[in-house]
């Protein structure tokens, strides 16, 4: 079985162990009319093996099925292994991991930010948002090739993608199929969409295709014939005000933001909804439930912090929580020496269920971390679950939220979301003076752009320094350039992190307009947010990087309009000779 300490740190010791199969682990082969099956015997653990051509779609599906009638069980394969177009020894690999996609060009240099020497990557259904890879072989330029293909993970609850790099620089990509319950269980199947001439927006708009067949899609102007109140939110400022309570003026804040030019906003969080914790790095929440009213009459959609993916550590909630195979308890999060431990998905659904009194008193409803960690396993007796089943939990929050006609958002963006949810938050600035070994590339937006809102994480406001935010002019021009909703942190309280002797520790500050900083990023977000409104409904359509150096990119929306933004220090140049200053974007029409 796997183990988790935190719920994106899980290990499989028995993916460690795999050997490669050999010719004598085959039982037999038979010729399919579409297609061959193979079975194979190792270490007593009997599994079938079938590809076959899927002539409607064009497809070649490898499908791995354990069979129960061997010695032993089968746990855990890395099968079939990495596909590599032809002769082709440059290949380039587009994932979405970790805040935005990634496509991984084999040229020398660190493959991630965090972890300068790693030349292997094994991304956990956490990490990897969307369940699919594509490859480019014999690169013509970054971003295209001659060849290439898209591999789609069906069921991905139990899989991890796997990224290696040879000495040579190549890399070479697979799927590692994890246990679930502590055996590989149920058939594990890959689709694997073939392509000439492919570039990142084909690759992105052939999962595309895929999600929307498969029910992983639903677009936003079908969310908004079910639950109209969702165009509230087009052209909308998102406003983050803190976790914590706070003396400061909020209805006059936003008063003085319409002024500016400001004319709709979500607002959040104005209240906690949690499972038993009453402070906040040593301040108590916020609650501002009595302003409900007066914000909702100058624009304002309100939302509320719904954290039940963590519990205090308490004896009386013990029962909710997560247990690992061993009985340990994996954490979901920690602030100096306060933990919260993992609650099961489970347990949460049947403590929200009698929480609509709250649900009532607010319009939106944050799931914090519930879209964003990895699904997880739990073997507590009294609520055993698998992670196909803790996804499905989490999807009933969201559901209990739409229920009553509110609309429930996360962190993240995971394709098995998208359908039951309005806005995931986190991504990352296109260009992060990264190594020549990668590209950030608009994934979700170029799939699911007019389907759901992406928004930062929330404390990467615009003028908030203290974590990866605070940036004002690349975060801004990200914004136009994918048609976002702007984020600003306007008013409030919130904590931060501080290094206190060997380890960190929350500090507290505060946020007014009165501070330059946020009445710059307050004017800024002004056109963010009229540019937002013109394109949220619309299909990105095109990306593409304008320069050799990746600084000067070019997005285009299904409206017709297009965007150029230049993260460089050089004035780049627009088609037909217009020029674009650096740090600055152009809307052209």
């Amino acid at each position: 079985p796997m183990s988790a300490e935190w719920p994106w740190t899980q290990t499989c010791k028995a993916m460690d162990r795999l050997r490669a199969l050999r010719s004598g682990d085959l039982r037999y082969l038979r010729k399919l009319e579409t297609g061959l099956e193979m079975e194979f015997a190792v270490a007593g653990a009997r599994f079938r093996i079938v590809l076959e051509l899927d002539a409607a779609e064009n497809d070649l599906v490898f499908r791995l099925q354990p069979l129960v009638s061997g010695e032993a069980d089968l746990i855990a394969a890395d099968l079939p292994g990495p596909l590599l177009p032809g002769e082709s020894r440059q290949v380039q690999v587009l994932v979405d991991y970790r805040n935005q996609g990634r496509l991984f060009t084999g040229a020398s240099g660190a493959m991630e930010t965090e972890t300068p020497a790693v030349r292997k990557l094994a991304m956990l259904e956490g990490r990897y948002r969307l369940r699919f890879f594509g490859v480019l072989g014999d690169r013509r330029a970054v971003g295209s090739a001659k060849a290439g293909y898209n591999a789609i993970i069906e069921e991905n609850a139990d899989a991890q993608i796997i990224l290696r790099q040879e000495e040579d620089g190549r890399l070479s990509p697979s799927v590692g199929w994890l246990p679930s319950m502590g055996t590989l269980g149920y058939a594990r199947v890959i689709r694997y969409r073939f392509e000439d001439r492919p570039t990142v927006v084909t690759l992105a708009k052939s999962f595309r295709r895929y999600a929307m067949g498969a029910g992983l899609f639903k677009s936003l102007r079908d969310k908004i014939a079910e639950q109209p109140q969702i165009r509230n939110l087009v052209g909308a400022t998102a406003c983050f005000i803190g976790y914590q309570k706070s003396r400061l003026d909020y209805v006059n804040t936003f008063r003085r933001l319409r002024k500016m030019g400001h004319k709709r906003f979500y607002i959040f969080p104005t209240f906690h909804i949690n499972l038993g914790f009453t402070d906040m790095a040593g301040d108590p929440p916020i609650d501002i439930r009595r302003h409900s009213k007066a914000l909702q009459a100058l624009g304002g959609m309100l939302g509320s912090w719904t954290y039940l993916a963590g519990l205090p550590n308490r004896v009386e909630k013990q029962r909710l929580a997560v247990r690992n195979a061993d009985g340990t308890f994996p954490l979901n999060w920690q602030i100096d020496d306060d933990v919260w431990r993992q609650t099961c998905m489970r347990m949460a659904c049947a403590e929200l269920a009698g929480r609509h009194e709250d649900l009532l008193q607010a319009d939106i409803h944050h799931f914090d971390t519930t879209a964003g960690n990895a699904l997880q396993e739990c073997y507590a007796p009294t609520h055993l679950q698998d992670r196909r089943m803790d996804r499905e939990y989490r999807i009933r929050l969201f559901r209990e939220v739409t229920g009553l006609n509110r609309l429930p958002v996360s962190e993240s963006v995971k394709d098995w979301a998208v359908p039951h949810y309005l806005m995931g938050s986190n991504k990352e600035v296109p260009v992060l003076g990264e190594s020549p070994a990668f590209r950030v590339v608009p994934l979700q937006h170029l799939v699911y752009h007019d389907a759901i809102f992406s928004l930062w994480w929330e404390v990467d406001c615009y003028d908030v320094p203290y974590f990866h935010g605070g940036n004002l002019a690349a975060q801004s021009i990200t914004d136009i350039l994918y048609g976002d909703m702007p984020l600003i942190f306007p008013v409030g309280r919130q904590y931060r992190w501080v290094k206190g002797g060997k380890s960190w520790q929350a500090a507290n500050f505060e946020q007014s307009l009165a501070m330059p900083a946020c009445a710059a990023a307050a004017k800024r977000a002004v056109d963010v947010a009229r540019h937002f409104g013109k394109v949220a409904l619309e299909e990105m359509t095109d990306f593409r990087w304008l320069s050799a150096d990746g600084c000067v990119q070019q997005t285009g929306f299904s409206n017709g309009g297009s965007v150029i933004a230049n993260f460089g220090k050089e004035p780049g140049s627009a088609p037909g000779g217009k020029a674009v200053a650096p740090m600055d974007a152009r809307v052209m029409q």
